[in-house]
């Protein structure tokens, strides 16, 4: 199962239309869903909204089981990977927290950060946190000891936000201005970089066992690259915007939502077109999330000694010099260098933007011509319509001579 969210959530089965839908209390674009891990309750958050706690044990009574007042402002939501007992937390005032559903309360908060959170991922083993501001910032932090761990100063704001589901060191981004950064946050620096998007990337999800990444965005594109040599391996141009996509690691299954609504369905193994396809929402689909796989739930099970969360009957408040912890010397896309493989050949990007522009004016000519057959047809139907009113008034005029002529000589 999956949902979609728009304004409300629509619940979805793999090649099946909507099986059910909820509105939160919060009437809104929503911008934040997360599934606990057990699948049994979903996190979403509204523009100008409050958190909420949607319950799905019965999924023919879908409720809201809780909303957080404990904190306000907040701008992004996200469940913990190993648990369904603690959420992370972001504000447009920059505070970040760990929040605990079971006690109603703040249970640990980590060093403010410049500018609004917009995104906020939890890796593997729940042992840090990531989180980026509007501001331009990446910032890594230590969910046990509530501190800084890193901070990166992106190129540009990050858009799209996500950790590996198994590989506790690796971290995907997308930014505003099409980049692609996958990071190892354990030797602190970006492994690969690359910049197929002209437009911002709005989403990012791991597929194929977590060997491969999806990207999509404003730019009508979607993507698939190898997450071990960072190359683009499929690439498709599409009708509209795209604005969010996830897929499902297990059953190699993967959704697509775009600007108007749309909600396409594509099996990995065959990407030229959408196995399914619908319109279950009216407007943009912000946030699409499938259910979490059983499978990797067993494996996060077993290392969550090595990540489990000491409760402290108080809150930490834990202040740093976050400047301190600022790495400036950071890799950047250089467009003109990167090098991108497509479909097992090697290519430049003045290749690439030869192919875009000769696909691009290919489209537009044959909508030219579309255009001009139907103009031609129209024309060739007023033509004859035109032949046939003349041939008409000819023949009326040629009786009218004719009548009376025979009636002058006295023809009958």
């Amino acid at each position: 199962m999956f949902v979609t969210a728009g304004v409300d959530l629509k619940f979805h089965e793999i090649g099946d239309t909507c099986l059910f839908a909820h509105q939160p209390f919060s009437f809104g674009n929503i911008t934040s869903v997360s599934w606990s891990n057990d699948n049994g309750f979903i996190t979403t958050l509204s523009e100008n909204g409050v958190p909420e706690v949607i319950s799905l044990k019965e999924p023919k009574h879908v409720k809201t089981v809780h909303v957080v007042t404990a904190v306000k402002d907040v701008s992004v939501a996200s469940f913990q990977r190993t648990t369904k007992r603690f959420m992370g937390l972001g504000t447009y005032s920059g505070r970040c927290v760990l929040y605990d559903t079971k006690s109603k309360a703040i249970h640990q908060q980590f060093p403010d950060v410049p500018g609004a959170i917009n995104l906020l991922d939890f890796n593997y083993g729940d042992r840090q946190m990531a989180v980026s501001s509007l501001g331009g910032n990446l910032f890594l932090f230590d969910v046990n000891n509530a501190n800084v761990l890193k901070t990166y100063a992106t190129p540009d704001v990050v858009s799209a936000m996500r950790f590996h589901p198994r590989d506790r060191n690796l971290l995907l981004c997308g930014l505003e201005n099409g980049t692609l950064m996958q990071w190892d946050i354990d030797v602190g620096k970006s492994v690969h970089c690359n910049q197929l998007h002209s437009a911002a990337v709005s989403g990012l999800a791991l597929t194929n066992g977590s060997g491969t990444y999806i990207s999509v965005g404003y730019d009508n594109k979607f993507c698939i690259y190898d997450t071990n040599s960072g190359t683009c391996t499929f690439r498709s141009n599409q009708r509209h915007p795209l604005t969010s996509v996830d897929a499902h690691v297990e059953d190699n299954a993967v959704a697509i939502g775009t600007l108007f609504g749309n909600l396409y369905t594509y099996d990995v193994r065959n990407l030229i077109a959408p196995s399914a396809s619908e319109t279950p929402h009216n407007s943009k689909i912000n946030r699409i999330a499938f259910e979490n796989n059983k499978k990797l739930d067993v494996l996060l099970k077993g290392a969550a000694p090595e990540s489990s969360i000491s409760l402290q009957p108080e809150i930490k408040f834990m202040n740093y010099n976050l400047d301190a912890h600022v790495d400036a010397n950071l890799p950047c896309c250089d467009a003109a260098r990167e090098i991108k493989q497509v479909d097992g050949r090697r290519e430049s990007p003045n290749a690439l933007l030869k192919k875009e522009v000769a696909d691009a004016v290919r489209t537009c000519a044959e909508e030219l011509q579309a255009q001009i057959a139907k103009q031609m047809e129209n024309l060739q139907a007023f033509i004859l319509e035109e032949f046939k009113t003349v041939c008409d008034g000819i023949e009326k005029k040629w009786d009218d001579i004719c009548g009376e002529f025979c009636e002058s000589k006295g023809i009958q």
